[in-house]
């Protein structure tokens, strides 16, 4: 049987093809399953499955790809290039009393995203806080839950990688919006006109080198950019400069954390290349301090993305008032598995060294080679922080919650807006980041995802009441 996968199917597997072939021929019990690609004119245009099996197998690997092009529940959430649950994104905002509750807007002009330059931007608020009520939190939980119950019925490791939590910290804005106040029902249905445009599926195997059709711009895209006119958003991690006070690292040792790794590294956001075309697609090329390729890093699936906004800003210093709270997953590729795909990654393999225009380890640009493909790099160094043993290996706590978290504390510099030269034109040497990384439970046990979800609000307010 020889077939081309549905455009939807293909969109979601691509550099996973490997994994999603041995899925379905593990299900099937087929002889023999194999997907490759298809080119045109040196382009990437498709992907053709090819199998070898008994006529049931062979049917079920036709239906299990026809369910997979039937359901819609992977969308192309915050951008080209990075999927999205369905309902994955939701904004909270904290001592709010109702879902009648009026959101008002304040003038931002702190940190954002080099896109978000030219328009104006806010900070949403909500105006009448209730510290007394329970309804953030009680909505934080149900959301949460309800979404567990599409990631568990989507959630493949094998195609969308391991799967785990993270809490950052930062500010949470809006750019292109001009109201002033609405309820809190409404707020997330301001940027659906922009998330609809982005999740019309785009065509991630039809790079360039396609006819024109209805809607299609030469040389442009066939998938929906955002309207000119809707609104977006951004969660900027934007950490306190006395972050490693004496405040959090005692806020540390008392629950038990220890610095248990440090590193550093160099983080580039690079769109690839793959059969000959540029993919609108992103991934993240780290390199170690002596700028030696350590991974690849493939766009997150983003499972549940919660932006809870705080109701007390500090607009003069932009500290970390809002957190995000994440379940995503995401494919790595190590070194040695990318050199046995070295048709996608050769060109990262042969120079990943010269990508950057340094001065020795001073980077202050990218090589005008890359200058289509890498726009923003950060360097990182990490200290990571866990609950530590006793020496007879005992922790120093018995809180299961505590126990299997990792807590990581980022300080380094922020390389963003190349000129056409490559020479970067904002560096920012004062980046500072705290991601938390619970340990998720049993995905299927509602009652400890409960519990699990309950204490991930409990202690990301405690650690955000530090971090100000």
């Amino acid at each position: 049987m020889q077939i081309d996968l549905p455009r939807q199917v293909c969109n979601r597997i691509l550099l996973a093809e490997k994994c999603y072939a041995e899925k379905l021929k593990r299900e099937s019990k087929a002889k023999v399953v194999a997907i490759r690609r298809r080119r045109h004119r040196n382009s990437l245009v498709g992907l053709i499955l090819e199998a070898w099996g008994s006529l049931q197998s062979l049917q079920q690997i036709h239906d299990l790809i026809s369910d997979e092009a039937k359901t819609m529940p992977w969308l192309f959430g915050s951008g080209p290039g990075r999927h999205a649950l369905e309902k994955a994104y939701v904004t909270i905002f904290k001592n709010c009393h109702s879902d009648s509750s009026p959101i008002t807007f304040v003038v931002y002009s702190g940190p954002c995203q080099p896109a978000h330059d030219r328009f104006v931007r806010a900070v949403p608020l909500v105006r009448d806080p209730d510290p007394e009520s329970l309804f953030s939190r009680d909505k934080f939980i149900e959301y949460s839950l309800q979404q567990f119950v599409r990631i568990n019925a989507n959630y493949d490791e094998t195609v969308h990688g391991k799967i785990r939590a993270v809490i950052s910290y930062g500010t949470y804005y809006v750019a292109n919006c001009d109201l002033r106040e609405l309820p809190e029902s409404e707020f997330d249905r301001l940027f659906d006109s922009c998330c609809m445009a982005q999740a019309t599926n785009p065509d991630l195997t039809h790079s360039r080198g396609r006819a024109k059709g209805r809607g299609r711009k030469p040389g442009g895209r066939a998938f929906g950019s955002q309207p000119v006119d809707s609104c977006r958003s951004s969660f900027i991690p934007t950490g306190n400069l006395q972050i490693e006070s004496s405040q959090l690292l005692d806020f540390l040792q008392d629950n038990g954390f220890a610095l248990a790794e440090e590193n550093v590294e160099y983080r580039l956001t690079m769109k690839l290349n793959i059969s000959g075309g540029r993919l609108h697609l992103k991934a993240v090329v780290a390199l170690d301090e002596n700028f030696n390729l350590k991974s690849l890093v493939m766009p997150d699936f983003i499972c549940l993305c919660v932006n809870v906004v705080s109701a007390n800003k500090d607009h003069s210093n932009y500290r970390p008032n809002d957190c995000r709270f994440k379940i995503q997953s995401r494919v790595k590729q190590t070194v040695l598995q990318m050199k046995r795909e070295s048709e996608d990654f050769a060109e990262i393999i042969a120079k990943h060294r010269t990508m950057l225009l340094r001065t020795g380890k001073e980077v202050y640009g990218v090589h005008p080679d890359f200058l289509e493909q890498i726009s923003f790099v950060r360097k990182k160094h990490t200290k990571v922080y866990r609950v530590a043993a006793n020496q007879h290996g005992a922790t120093a706590t018995t809180d299961a919650f505590l126990c299997g978290m990792a807590i990581r504390i980022n300080c380094g510099t922020e390389y963003t807006r190349p000129s056409p030269k490559g020479e970067f034109q904002n560096i920012d040497h004062n980046r500072v980041e705290v991601t938390v990384e619970p340990e998720l439970p049993d995905l299927l046990d509602e009652d400890k995802m409960r519990t699990f979800f309950s204490e991930c609000w409990q202690f990301a307010e405690e650690l955000g009441s530090v971090l100000e």
